[in-house]
Order: structure tokens, then sequence, then C-alpha cells
């Protein structure tokens, strides 16, 4: 599949991730490496790193009822702290370990506030990103229950990345306890500069779910699916596991908020099949289920289903949803099954309109933030007479003439290979990721009449 150029949309969504840019968006932690396992997270032959570490009461001077992570939902009129972080003024950090395959995080104290900062490999932001990407557009596009939080890349090279190293370089000479930052930092190609704000997660004693709550659980679960998110939610037999930490409700308002969502596509063509078979009977049943009032209808897979998920809520999180829970949990699944169903969607530049023109766009505006195109190069100012191409200056226009002219010459050579790097296909595993996207999506709408 080759992807596209800019869409309209392109502009307004490279906004939010690119950082040198004007305005802000919302995303989370990623996973590594494509899946082998047909979403059971246990059987995978790649694992994810562990979840953004979660912030404690101490770290934030809160009431200690209050469990805190690196996430944040909030929009307000003033200038987000992500867009003015004034990581010039840090003075203070904490690292925060991370689980198996993940570096943890960084706490930074800066005069706009606390924000974190968290190194990752190419391969994860790449990931993280599509699915952040995608969870911004899927917002605007689908009616949700739940938000993403706010989150900025920062590229290797660049001024603010830059800053961050060598402020955090400087305040670690200081901690003889914490091995030079600076050092670890300048290793990856990305950084994720995150906001945070206080929350509940399941397992808080203080926690009281709302059918708010419940419905955006269930809304979730989808776009989980269409991602094969393997590490939030334990789902009977395609996820087993979970990972409560993932999901945060804050109060005034009260909110949902999921991060460390990330693409993962199942390469192994027998998992991913199964997978997606799994995937297409859920959704199916589910329809059956949201418009039939007979009882006989058999819709056993996904009640069966749900039921794992209320079980997996009171097991990690000792909170008992009961069957009103339940039911909310199945209504917001089938709410957001039935709008995904009936997506509609406009391409700028493909001539199909469809949710693999949309997913095909979303995948290059997440390839373009990450590595954006360096620019042309610029005419000499000293010379009129400037080949672009060669980056190379001539004497007069006829000399410049004569080496455009020539048919095996260096500049023809140049173009040419210039045009074979462009057309190379320099990102296989977004466009994995772009291929299992529009799978688990026929998946999951194969029966929508």
């Amino acid at each position: 599949m080759h992807l596209t150029t800019t869409s309209l949309f392109r502009l307004h969504i490279a906004l939010f991730f690119f950082e040198i840019m004007s305005t802000t968006t919302t995303t989370t932690t990623i996973s590594s490496t494509p899946s082998d396992d047909a979403g059971d997270d246990s059987k995978s032959e790649t694992k994810k790193p562990a979840a953004t570490p979660i912030l404690t009461a101490e770290d934030l001077e809160v009431d200690s009822n209050q469990t805190t992570t690196t996430t944040t939902t909030t929009t307000t009129t003033t200038t987000s702290i992500i867009l003015d972080p004034k990581l010039d003024t840090i003075t203070s950090f904490k690292h925060m370990p991370g689980g198996l395959g993940s570096t943890g995080a960084y706490l930074i104290t800066t005069e706009s506030g606390k924000l974190v900062v968290k190194p990752g490999s190419k391969s994860i932001i790449e990931r993280e990103a599509l699915a952040n990407f995608l969870a911004l557009r899927f917002m605007t596009q689908i009616k949700c229950y739940w938000k993403i939080p706010e989150v900025r890349i920062l590229i290797r090279g660049s001024d603010i990345s830059k800053t961050v190293i060598r402020k955090l370089s400087t305040l670690s000479k200081d901690q003889p306890d914490i091995k030079e930052v600076g050092h670890l930092l300048a290793k990856n190609e990305f950084m994720l500069l995150m906001e945070f704000v206080t929350g509940h997660q399941l397992g808080n004693e203080s926690l009281s779910l709302t059918e708010g709550n419940l419905l955006a659980l269930g809304s979730a679960l989808i776009f989980d699916l269409l991602i094969n998110n393997v590490d939030r939610f334990g789902f009977g037999s395609i996820w087993s596991k979970g990972n409560v930490a993932n999901i945060i409700f804050t109060v005034n308002p009260n909110t949902t908020v999921l991060i460390d969502q990330a693409v993962l596509p199942i390469l192994h063509e027998g998992n991913r099949n199964t997978y997606l078979d799994k995937v297409k009977q859920l959704c199916s049943e589910a329809r059956i289920w949201s418009s039939s009032s007979s009882s006989s209808s058999d819709c056993s897979f996904f009640i069966s289903s749900i039921k794992c998920v209320r079980d997996w809520i009171f097991k990690t999180g000792g909170v008992e949803v009961g069957d009103d829970g339940e039911l909310s949990i199945r209504k917001g699944f089938c709410s957001t099954l039935d709008a995904l169903s009936t997506f509609s969607y406009t391409s700028a530049e493909l001539p199909v309109s469809s949710w693999n023109s949309f997913v095909t766009d979303v995948t290059q505006d997440t390839i373009q933030a990450l590595y954006p195109k360096k620019e042309e190069a610029k005419e000499n100012n000293d010379s009129p007479f400037w080949c672009a191409v060669c980056e190379k200056s001539f004497k007069s226009q006829k000399r410049l003439d004569k080496h455009l002219a020539k048919p095996n010459g260096f500049h023809k050579f140049r173009a040419t290979e210039l045009e074979a790097v462009e057309a190379e296909v320099r990102y296989p595993e977004m466009e994995s990721a772009c291929k299992f996207l529009q799978d688990s999506f026929l998946a999951m709408t194969a029966d929508f009449k």
C-alpha cells in the first residue's frame, strides 16, 4: 500500500503532535513491536512496555486518597502547559522506574507546573503516536464517552529536546544516586512531554463508578478492539490480563481517561485470523443483542465477554458494578459500535471515501509528525544560477542549462535517485499497522446492514 500525501485535515491534526506547531493534542504510551498472538497478551512474542508509572500523592503533595498519573483531560481557555512548558526553568526532577521493557519516566517541575518526560524508541513512539492520532480523529467522527490525555512529541535534535536534556543533565549532577540523565535521554530518537492530572484508578477505595464511566468502558472496548490494545482490559478469550493503570477516572469533571494505548498489529496470519474471527463474532452478536428484545437470540459470546469485563473490574479493582453496571457497559459498547458501522469520511486526496482512506490519512499524518520532511534546499542568495537538486551553484545560466540538459549527467542521476528514495516504502511497521486497522474495521462491520 502506498500512502498518499497530506489531506485537508492534515494541517489541523499535525498541529497537535508536531512540536514546533502551535496547538496541542492528546495521547498516551505504547508498545514496541507487532504482536504475533491472537490478542492474548500472555502468548505474545513481543512484549509491550509497562505503563507510564503512576505518581504518588507524596510526589504531588495532594490528598493521599487520590492516585495521580502522567495524564490529563482538562481543557481551559488559558495557555496549555504543553504549549508553554517553560522547560528552561526546570527546577527539579524525579525518576519513576518503569516495568519490564520500560526505562520509566521523569517527573519534572517548571515555572508552568509539573510535567512528565518519557523517553521512547522509534518503534514504541510510532505505535503510540498512531494510536493517539487515530483516537483524536476517532473522537471527532464518532461519539465516545472517553478522552485521551495531552502529550507532545519531542524529536531528538530539536531545540526543546536539547533544553530538556541539558537541564536534566545539569540537575542530575546533584543527585549522585541517579545515572547521568542527559546521556540516557540523548540515546532516544523521541521523548514524550506529558501533562498529568489527579484521578482515581480501579483499586482505589475512593473510586465510585458512575453510569457515564461504565458507558465509557464499553465504548473504549470498541477502540481497543480496533487497535488490538492488549494492555488495558481483561476481556475473556480476547485479552486475558489487562492493566488497570491505563484507565483513569478524573473528578470535577467526572471523566474517563484512556492512557498508554498502542496499535499492535498481529503479523502471524493464523493468529491474526483467529483474532479477527473473534472480533467479528463479538460485534455481530452485539448487534443482535442491541436490536432484539428476544431472549432466545444467541448472543452468548458477547454477553459472556462483557461479563468477563465485569469480573475483571471486580477482581482487579474491587468494584462490583452489578447487573445494571454490566448493562451500561454493553450499551456503551453497542452505541459506539453502531456509530462506527455508519462511519463516513471524505478523503481530500483518495477517490473513495471510506474507513480505509481515513486510516491511510491518519497513518500519513503520524508519519509526517514524527518524521517531518526537511525543507527544500533554498536557492543560493549569492548566485541566481542554482540547482536545488544537486545543491550546486553555476556561474551563468548557460552553464546551468547545460548541467540540466545532460542526459547522463550527475543532475539526472541525482534526480532519479531522489525520486527512488521518495517512492521507497520507508515505514514498514506503520504500513502493517495501517493494514491491520483496516482489517479489524472490516471484521467489526462485516455484517452491518
